[in-house]
């Protein structure tokens, strides 16, 4: 209770503050936004009694409200700020609700946002949880404004907004259970919208809502989340994984109806016994000793003959670890029939993650079932038949699976010796698809290892001659498929390692090569695919006389690599994916303009595509493409030296002088580089006096970047102009001596000039 001094106290207070109050209605929004910080500085800020305090928040409550719904963001971010003060000074805030509750509702739970500022808004929120906090039990008259609230800003478009709106989910069903149980299954499908969202954070919070409001609701939507629940256990975010375990624990622990859904509740638990981080499997561990340990002591009168005559573990038992206690194994032995089905619908799921969790989980059941299995011995061997023959049973155990490979191969090779012969071609096929999908460089390494011990044991001098006797039919090994590849598809992989590793032998099969990259690089295939194919042909074309060129045949496929493999990916399409694509389609191009053995012949004949591709490409938005790009325009002009038409010439040096205010350094240097080798490109067919305009304009630009405040540009601008001065050195004086005066310094244009005089 306030006791007279405070009331005083505030009635001064309120006095001083009255002006302060009356400009909270003026029109200028500097002053409502001073009248709010003297109220906060003469309120919350100051050292007053919490009765005082209290008697302050009564008086100025309303005109704080009032100011929430400010047109200015600060004022409306000052008044959240002192509301926030007092409810966490005063010693009854609750006395607040009445007011308070309808104007949050007002702010943050009607159909549209009505507070624009994502950061208020969680201000807002913060505040929210804030009341609840310090009101608990008084909030249960304000249920339904709490639920209106919650529905609407646990989907609100902001993460932080959401997570706290979780939050304050929480601390509502544990303040007033007994009132939130009612109206707890409104906030569910909220939940189960935000519970896959794109931050880990947020779904790290959704599913803990989620598993408050299931604990203190009417438990009958138990059915509605969990397939939501089990999606989460393939979250890539091990918090959020862990978060899901704990949560299925306390339900199996608390739910009062758990009994209800002990056979699909027990699943989940376990099937986190065999996650990859110790620290969930260690949780998942710990839970399931409280779940069965407590189950076995409400049901002891059940169990007192086998508590007393406990059997010992089967003989074969090879979990490697402690036995489950026998609350754990009698719980999954009376819920197995009911497991087994889902189970065996699961073990042939489409998704490879899905029967790998599956697989799992049926080894953790089997070791809690013992020799119970033998009752649903029928249902078990169908589950077993179909999980040993699944089509994907290397990713269940690759590395142990790819080693036993190698060494059946070696084993092969140690006994069979010169006979290796008739079966190389199948050896050698085992072992490239081992580095295909090896997972570490071990592995890489052994089967490199077991490819030399091939070739020794067949005499051939090392692995150039190996691929040479089998190339032909490993690349129709691969063409049998290359339609049907994908991002996911290993054949792509394995068409690298046989490319790269074969040396100088591709460049005899490009027959055989050419079309198949063709086939995979058509502008219509997988992204990702082509990419990966993409950057494959870099590597190559980058070392072409040891690899693709190394019969001097590769000019033959020039035409087919610029018209069908390269130009096409060069076309602009949405996505990131394809932008991928067109910036490894670029650095391929540069490779093959810059190889010395591109005959100009054949270049010249798709000159005019090739430059509009490449101009569009300067206006990429990855920094790298743009670069590749100027380089690639560079090395054409180089190639093509005064053989290009005055129209194309006249087409590229306008989007080569954008590049040059880039925003990157090197873009601006390569940009510098390529007008240089232009200036040099102009051959007797370019009239200097038709063009005149052009290279006023080209002159002017390039005058005004060597005033650039980087002097590394200032000094590339002048090697530009130099070279220049040889095309119009009259014209160029002329545009020198104009602008030398209005350059910040004279010294670059007095060295152009200089270099003008002396030629």
């Amino acid at each position: 209770m306030a006791t007279a001094s405070d009331e005083r106290t505030a009635s001064d207070v309120l006095k001083s503050l009255a002006r302060h109050l009356n400009c909270l209605n003026e029109d200028n929004k500097s002053s409502r936004r001073r009248a709010l910080e003297a109220v906060k500085r003469e309120t919350v800020e100051q050292r007053l009694s919490s009765g005082t305090l209290q008697e302050l928040f009564a008086g100025l409550l309303k005109a704080l409200l009032k100011c929430l719904s400010d047109p200015a963001e600060t004022c409306r971010d000052t008044a959240i700020q002192i509301i926030t003060g007092f409810i966490r000074a005063v010693p009854k805030p609750e006395d607040s609700l009445p007011y308070l509750m309808p104007a949050l509702v007002q702010r943050l739970g009607g159909k549209e946002i009505l507070e624009p500022a994502e950061e208020l808004r969680l201000a807002l929120m913060e505040m929210l949880c804030l009341v609840v906090e310090v009101c608990g039990r008084h909030l249960a008259p304000y249920l339904d404004d709490m639920i209106k609230i919650l529905q609407r800003t646990i989907t609100d478009p902001f993460p932080e907004v959401k997570k706290e709106s979780c939050k304050c989910t929480i601390s509502v069903a544990q303040s007033i259970p007994d009132h939130f149980h009612l109206q707890a299954e409104s906030l569910l499908k909220p939940l189960l919208q935000t519970i896959s969202h794109q931050h880990s954070q947020v779904r790290v919070s959704a599913t803990q809502a989620i598993g408050a409001v299931i604990r203190h609701s009417t438990g009958k939507n138990v059915d509605d989340v969990l397939s939501h629940l089990a999606q989460r256990l393939f979250d890539d975010s091990p918090r959020v994984r862990k978060v899901v375990t704990a949560v299925v624990g306390d339900w199996l622990l608390h739910l009062p109806d758990r009994y209800s859904y002990f056979h699909k509740l027990i699943p989940l638990l376990l099937s986190s016994l065999s996650d990859e981080i110790p620290e969930i499997r260690s949780l998942a561990e710990d839970l399931w000793k409280q779940v069965g340990s407590q189950w076995e002591k409400e049901n002891e009168d059940d169990l007192k003959d086998r508590m007393d005559f406990q059997l010992p573990a089967p003989p074969l038992y090879t979990s490697g670890g402690e036995r489950p206690g026998l609350g754990c194994r009698e719980l999954v032995v009376r819920n197995l029939s009911k497991l087994l089905p889902a189970v065996g619908r699961d073990i042939g799921d489409w998704l490879v993650q899905t029967r790998v969790k599956t697989a799992q989980l049926l080894r953790v059941l089997l070791l809690h079932a013992e020799d119970h299995s033998t009752q649903h011995l029928q249902t078990l061997l169908n589950v077993l038949y179909h999980a040993c023959a699944d089509p994907e049973n290397d990713v269940r155990a690759q590395a142990l699976y790819l080693d036993q490979l190698l060494v059946c191969v070696d084993a092969v090779l140690c006994v069979c010796q010169v006979d290796c012969d008739v079966i190389s071609l199948q050896l050698l096929k085992v072992l490239v698809s081992v580095q295909s999908l090896a997972s570490h460089q071990e592995q890489c390494n052994k089967a490199e290892e077991s490819v030399r011990c091939l070739c020794e044991a067949q005499g051939l001098s090392g692995a150039c001659e190996l691929y040479r006797q089998h190339m032909a039919d490993l690349l129709q090994w691969l063409c049998d498929s290359h339609h049907t590849w994908t991002s996911y598809s290993i054949q792509k992989t394995q068409l690298e390692i046989i490319t790269v590793q074969s040396g100088p032998v591709v460049g005899e099969f490009l027959p055989a090569l050419m079309p198949l990259l063709k086939s995979c690089l058509e502008p219509s295939r997988d992204p990702e695919m082509r990419l990966h194919i993409f950057t494959m042909l870099s590597k190559l074309l980058l070392d072409a006389s040891n690899t693709l060129d190394s019969q001097g045949r590769f000019v033959e496929y020039m035409e087919m690599v610029l018209q069908d493999l390269l130009l096409p990916n060069l076309v602009w399409r949405s996505g990131r994916s394809a932008a991928a694509v067109r910036t490894a389609a670029l650095s391929c191009l540069l490779a093959v303009l810059h190889g010395a053995a591109f005959p100009v012949e054949k270049v010249l004949l798709v000159e005019e595509t090739l430059s509009t591709q490449l101009i569009s490409a300067l206006e990429e938005d990855s920094k790298l493409a743009r670069l590749l790009a100027c380089r690639s325009l560079h090395s054409l002009l180089r190639l093509t030296t005064q053989r290009l038409s005055t129209d194309s010439l006249n087409k590229i040096y306008p989007e080569l002088l954008k590049r040059v205010d880039d925003s990157s350094e090197d873009v601006r240097v390569e940009a510098l580089k390529s007008l240089s080798t232009w200036f040099s490109s102009l051959g007797k067919n370019y009239d200097t006096q038709s063009c005149r305009p052009h290279l006023e304009f080209l002159f002017q630009q390039l005058l005004l970047y060597m005033d650039d405040p980087d002097t590394k540009i200032q000094d590339s601008v002048l090697e530009v102009l130099k070279v220049a001065s040889a095309v119009d050195r009259g014209l160029l004086q002329q545009q020198t001596e104009a602008v030398r005066e209005k350059q910040r310094s004279h010294e670059y244009c007095d060295k152009l000039l200089q270099h003008i005089h002396s030629l």
